[in-house]
């Protein structure tokens, strides 16, 4: 669990480990330069709990941090704390018992999560539902470009499964989304609790939201670049949308040399084309073969259109997760 600045949160998180149901187990904090009371509060829990140990950051940041507590880890599993957020009471032993009940090498086990906090926006609630709509129903992978599937303070892993892979030396920010596609490219296999296993706080000065590692342009890039890598053939790739995240998408492909038709509904709007590329109707797309195209969507439309433009592409034998992606 890395800590930068947490008194106001650390207690409760705290208190969420200690009464867990399974008793078993160490929490490694690593102190990551606070100047604040974080490291008093966290030695005050030591002199009651000898499995608690604080670790200082020779280093700066959330990577190095979390490879200095995994170098020190004695367990035979790996589960991540963000040191505002909570357990629920049973959490590590649903999560063990559901590894168990899985029994398969190379897999992630991960659960429900609910925000929490003042003034939770729609925009959070909607990824709230969504992701645990796709962790439910077994979706990851095929929306693993969409957004973070696995929430980072919400899994746990066999810790020979996670050093084998690189465990988080080789990570870039923003690191939760990367450790994921890392999980995606080394093809782990995702076991869900059907229980809340994460209680999410939301507050304005979440690390998420004040650091340029986790703006939508690091995300897009990491994507991106994994996307390029390990997924796509070198076939045709089709690019749907002209909205921002398709904007940024077509700059960052032209940066890396990767031709891409682009198309949109309306591409009338747009007769001078964007970025100095022409806009063609989404309906040419049935001119290319789904055995030799990439499509990738950025746009994510309301159930009702969603269902349609994604009823129009099976139509076509484009099938999400094989051939097409969101964005």
């Amino acid at each position: 669990m890395p800590v930068r600045n947490s008194a106001a949160y650390l207690e409760e998180c705290l208190d969420s480990i200690i009464h867990q149901s399974h008793k078993n187990w160490e929490l490694i904090v690593v102190d990551d330069h606070s100047v604040d009371e974080s490291v008093a509060i966290i030695k005050s829990y030591q002199k009651n709990y000898p499995n608690i140990f604080l670790l200082k950051n020779n280093d700066k940041g959330i990577i190095p941090a979390l490879s200095l507590a995994l170098s020190n880890s004695k367990g035979s599993f790996i589960s991540r704390m963000d040191s505002d957020d909570k357990m629920p009471s049973r959490r590590l032993e649903l999560m063990l018992q559901k590894w168990k009940e899985t029994s398969i090498k190379k897999t992630i086990v991960t659960g429900l999560v609910e925000y929490f906090g003042e003034n939770i926006s729609e925009g959070y609630k909607t990824y709230e539902n969504w992701l645990n709509h796709i962790n439910s129903h077994s979706l990851q992978w095929q929306n693993v470009y969409r957004e973070c599937v696995i929430a980072s303070p919400n899994w746990i892993i066999l810790k020979t499964d996670l050093v084998e892979m690189g465990g988080f030396e080789n990570l870039k920010y923003p690191e939760d989304y990367h450790l994921v596609l890392e999980w995606h490219r080394h093809q782990f296999n995702i076991a869900v609790c059907e229980e809340t296993t994460l209680f999410w706080r939301e507050h304005p000065l979440r690390t998420s939201r004040n650091s340029e590692n986790y703006q939508q342009e690091a995300f897009f890039k990491l994507k991106l670049s994994h996307f390029l890598e390990y997924q796509y053939k070198g076939s045709q790739l089709l690019l749907w949308g002209t909205g921002k995240k398709a904007r940024l998408s077509a700059k960052i492909l032209k940066t890396k040399a990767v031709d891409f038709v682009w198309m949109d509904l309306n591409p009338e709007k747009f007769p001078n084309g964007i970025q100095n590329q022409n806009i063609e109707n989404y309906l040419n797309t049935q001119q290319h073969s789904p055995n030799k195209t990439n499509i990738l969507l950025c746009v994510y439309p309301p159930e009702t259109e969603k269902q349609k433009m994604e009823s129009y592409l099976a139509s076509l034998n484009f099938l999400l997760g094989e051939n097409y992606w969101y964005l």
